[in-house]
């Protein structure tokens, strides 16, 4: 840790670094044609490139995302991987390689002094169009906003072997199998284990579509600039690091003050597990933190309970489902199997070798393959901890249907988030409505429709069709009420459509999370300095929303995307139809907030 935190601080040696290891990793790969004038295509070999370079990036390839996923089966958790379209799966206005030409241009010119040559500005601008527009069209193939809120993913999954009949233009199998480890072993019988647990995704047109697009976009476009844009992929990534110019996405260091934070976020992210263990160690961590989280997500499992129990216009069948479906759904607090001493932990790192002579760009590259090799192992061997979607120190919390089951990280389960030696109405109010959010995931507009194993269902769709028309009725309400609501400085209205999974949650979570706090509030003992004047249901709402404090102003362009609702309607938006929130503040009938259409809670 300490060396990659010197390598990732060295401004000057990234400054000085002429990048010739990356133009031979480059040449290794494939070749680069837009610099080199002798690249031979006939020799070009679309999957061997992907191959070599899915060792590195198998996030952002452009043809294909690789994440890791988690089903329960027979009561067991199984681990798979899941081949979804590229170049990022789902916030694709943010990684779009048009916004990152200066951060390529800048390594691009490293490489070129090499030689004592320039790039041509004109001449690249030219090439990198060609690259932005084949994107485009991989982009609008892909379809993120319906692959984001496909419901169904699960049983639209298909096989290695029906990708490869699909597009045989890739060599599927070929591309999967480079993420095993090279020195393994037993390298093939690894490699047959990971193509098993391999599933790609079935939904849309991107890699099942009757007409076939994405081979005629392999086939319709040239040799030449199918490599540039692999290449360009990676390329951005590295100008992650390398580049300390402002990009059109992000400030340089990524929106981070300097760089010795920027190198902080990187320290958390490459090495989680050792990071959460040395601020436990060093920060006098309250450990009791981790054994009130469980029992707060059982007592507000046990609101949610009695909710669809009690819920008056669920028919039997559908309720049956949803309580079935909530005693399955489990909690996951930090990841306490890493915590030292754990053998897992100590397994996570066992084939990472740094050198003191690594420069920058080498320790970046052995990060990246060795990230790539442990999502490997997680999923043959099943481990536990998930290597890719670890934010150990950025609040993160999130509901996985597929698991049937939430993740909250530790940065949650810490000062002022939540505090065993804090008065249970903070602790409720905050990570109390955190843990009800992700529980109220497994019951929103969509996942409502899938059981405990994250299957489509039918279970909605009944003679009468009563419920499903209650709950729309339910759900519409809500969403109007955000589609009509202005935030301060914009002059747009929102879209209560495109945040109807985060309304919906927003809305459940808060109301069971104080129903549990009304049933564990006789037990609170803590009172702090300057809040005698205040009931404790008052202090759980002021809990609830100083948590929802944010001073950043986005663009006009992030917030018309945004799938969450603002700040500021997270806490309005919800209280304003919650009747327990204007009983224990004596609101008056004409109160701002008071509003006489009400939405109904939606269970």
């Amino acid at each position: 840790m300490k060396m990659f935190s010197e390598k990732c601080e060295d401004r000057k040696g990234m400054n000085s670094d002429t990048m010739e290891d990356l133009r031979k990793d480059i040449e290794k790969r494939g070749g680069f044609p837009l610099i080199d004038p002798n690249w031979d295509e006939s020799k070009f070999d679309l999957s061997d490139m992907l191959a070599q370079h899915i060792k590195i990036n198998r996030k952002r390839m452009g043809f294909l995302s690789v994440e890791p996923y988690t089903t329960i089966e027979n009561n067991k958790s199984i681990n798979h991987l899941y081949v979804s379209p590229g170049p990022h799966f789902v916030y694709s206005y943010v990684m779009g390689l048009e916004g990152y030409k200066k951060g390529v241009a800048e390594l691009i010119r490293r490489m070129l002094k090499l030689e004592n040559r320039e790039l041509k500005d004109d001449a690249f601008d030219e090439e990198f169009q060609k690259l932005v527009d084949l994107e485009k069209r991989l982009m609008k193939l892909a379809d993120y906003a319906s692959i984001e809120y496909d419901t169904d993913n699960i049983n639209k999954m298909r096989t290695i072997e029906e990708v490869s009949a699909q597009i045989p233009e890739l060599n599927w199998s070929k591309i999967i199998k480079a993420m095993v480890r090279d020195d393994a072993k037993n390298k093939e019988e690894l490699e047959k284990l990971l193509l098993k647990n391999v599933h790609i995704h079935g939904g849309g047109e991107f890699f099942f579509g009757e007409k076939r697009e994405l081979s005629s976009i392999i086939n319709s476009t040239p040799k030449t600039v199918l490599a540039n844009y692999v290449v360009a992929r990676q390329l951005v990534d590295i100008a992650f690091f390398f580049s300390d110019q402002d990009m059109s996405s992000h400030a340089k260091f990524y929106n981070h003050a300097n760089q010795k934070s920027f190198c902080a976020s990187q320290l958390a992210q490459f090495f989680p597990t050792p990071s959460m263990n040395v601020y436990i160690q060093k920060s006098g961590y309250n450990m009791d933190n981790l054994k009130l989280a469980p029992e707060i997500f059982g007592r507000v499992k046990e609101e949610y309970r009695k909710m669809i129990t009690e819920s008056p216009y669920l028919e039997p069948k559908i309720r049956e489902a949803l309580l079935k479906k909530l005693t399955k759904l489990t909690g996951t607090f930090a990841h306490q199997d890493y915590i030292e001493p754990s053998k897992l932990s100590e397994q996570l790192y066992e084939h990472l070798n740094f050198d003191k002579n690594d420069t920058p760009y080498h320790t970046y590259m052995k990060l990246w393959r060795h990230r790539t090799e442990n999502l490997v192992d997680h999923v043959i061997y099943d481990t536990p901890l998930d290597p890719v979607n670890l934010k150990m120190f950025a609040l993160y919390a999130a509901y996985q249907s597929y698991s049937n089951g939430f993740y909250v990280n530790i940065a949650y389960l810490m000062y002022p988030w939540l505090d065993a030696g804090l008065p249970l109405s903070h602790n409720y109010g905050d990570l109390g409505y955190v843990i009800a959010h992700e529980i109220g995931h497994a019951f929103d507009f969509f996942h409502r429709k899938l059981d405990e194993n994250g299957k489509l269902y039918n279970i909605w769709i009944t003679e009468t069709n009563s419920s499903n028309t209650e709950y729309g009725r339910r759900e519409q309400c809500l969403r109007d009420q955000y589609s009509e609501y202005k935030e301060p400085g914009y002059d747009f209205f929102m879209n209560g459509t495109q945040s109807r999974l985060e309304i919906i949650a927003d809305h459940l979570g808060a109301l069971t999370a104080y129903r549990a706090f009304q049933q564990v509030k006789d037990l609170d003992k803590i009172r702090l300095p300057g809040t005698h004047g205040a009931s404790q249901e008052q202090l759980f709402f002021y809990s609830f929303a100083l948590r929802q404090c944010d001073i950043q102003k986005a663009s006009e362009y992030i917030m018309k995307r945004r799938v969450h609702p603002t700040s500021r309607f997270r806490v309005n938006g919800v209280v304003q139809n919650m009747p327990e929130f204007f009983e224990a503040f004596k609101c008056p009938k004409t109160a701002k907030l008071n509003i006489n259409n009400k939405c109904e809670a939606l269970y």
